[in-house]
């Protein structure tokens, strides 16, 4: 069956990506507007089958799960209030109750996605997709009616802020479709990447090249396609931008390069305070030696970047909770290694025998890598909401049914 008119889970999905991305363009200092927006709509969405749902659905160790980590959040920012008289107190608990509007944001959207026919979500996923992807090339004008900055993306701020919101789409589609469209995409990606300047975008599609491709003639086809195409736009491309930016040295003027390192610095700089708990929820940059590498951020123009994010997810999480956070990423990476070798024997045999909505899930679970270790702008995200989106469907709907 084909659909000429976009289904209400590609809208939903637009929205959620795109809401946040505006909200911030139009002038809000976060995205948390944003993401109470898209809660708000996921539950608006749920309310006829609200009745349905606590019925059939099994939410008892989820509940459980969700009063446990607020305990312990609330257990570890009392510690840090005692020690620390900078502890900014509005910006927990704000944090803490958005984070349980987006836990039943999230538990409404899956639920609602849930009941989507299969075959109608995914040709509602590939809509996305194509939607950001033409968005990504148009934006090569340098216009955006909701961003002013020096690169901007038509929704989105800067190049980096694409890769990571189209990557769960870019990779999903490379999945599903066959190795022609999967060698055009990524090629025609590899390209925009190039013309953006976006490290980001580039590492997105290194991630799908290696969970879709093995190492086998495709591979060396698609390695000799992305060799013709950076010597054809060799011209056009200034790699010392790539250098400077792979260069992780404190002596390095890079800005992005400099905010990585000071993610970093502040992570070490908490446990040789012996902070092992870490600082405490959404306290990054409020308590706290901030390191010598932030100071030469502002040295060069741009004070306090990333100051409360980290420059990516992982440098936050671990700073604000300490021990916790590395068994976190150590279980995050344990299921990731589980889901890869998943997707790649069904990408392998050609055959994608799991439920569209699950294969999706896994590609927002797996994808949120790039925000996790490359860039990130916090938790309450677009692709954070689409996270802790995977983790509840994995919980609740995890259906292996073949598509129809």
């Amino acid at each position: 069956m084909k659909y000429r008119v976009l289904p209400l889970a590609g809208i939903y999905i637009l929205l959620l990506i795109i809401i946040p991305s505006v909200i911030i363009g139009i002038g809000s200092i976060s995205m948390s507007i944003g993401i109470g927006i898209i809660v708000f709509i996921s539950i608006y969405l749920e309310l006829p089958y609200l009745k349905e749902f606590i019925t059939h659905t099994k939410l008892g160790r989820i509940l459980l799960c969700i009063i446990l980590l607020i305990i312990y959040i609330l257990i570890t920012g009392f510690i840090s209030i005692i020690s620390d008289p900078d502890f900014n107190t509005y910006k927990f608990y704000e944090s803490i109750l958005l984070l349980i509007c987006c836990f039943f944001g999230a538990i409404s959207g899956v639920s609602v996605i849930n009941r989507i026919e299969s075959i109608r979500f995914d040709y509602s996923l590939k809509y996305c997709f194509y939607v950001f992807y033409v968005t990504g090339f148009i934006s090569l004008i340098g216009y955006s009616p909701f961003h002013h900055g020096l690169k901007p993306i038509i929704f989105f701020s800067e190049p980096s802020f694409y890769a990571i919101n189209i990557a769960p789409f870019l990779l999903y589609v490379v999945i599903i479709y066959k190795f022609k469209i999967k060698i055009f995409i990524l090629s025609s990606v590899i390209i925009l990447a190039l013309l953006l300047q976006s490290l980001t975008l580039l590492i997105t599609v290194l991630f799908c090249s290696i969970i879709v491709f093995n190492f086998s003639r495709k591979f060396i086809i698609f390695l000799l396609i992305s060799s013709i195409l950076l010597i054809l736009f060799s011209g056009a491309i200034d790699f010392t931008y790539y250098s400077n930016r792979l260069n992780l040295q404190t002596d390095n003027n890079n800005i992005s390069s400099l905010a990585y390192l000071s993610g970093l610095e502040r992570v070490l700089i908490v446990f040789k305070e012996h902070r092992w708990i870490g600082l405490g929820f959404q306290q990054l940059g409020f308590i706290g030696d901030q390191g010598e590498i932030l100071s030469k951020l502002d040295y060069v123009g741009v004070p306090d970047l990333n100051l409360t994010d980290g420059s990516f997810v992982a440098a936050k999480l671990i700073s604000e909770f300490g021990i916790f956070a590395c068994a976190l990423i150590f279980i995050y990476v344990k299921k990731f290694y589980k889901i890869y070798i998943s997707i790649r024997a069904q990408v392998i045999k050609g055959v994608i025998h799991e439920n569209y909505k699950t294969v999706f899930f896994k590609c927002c679970y797996m994808m949120y890598a790039v925000d996790l270790f490359c860039r990130g702008t916090g938790y309450f995200t677009p692709t954070g909401f689409l996270f802790l989106m995977s983790l509840l469907w994995f919980a609740l709907y995890n259906s292996v049914e073949k598509n129809k």
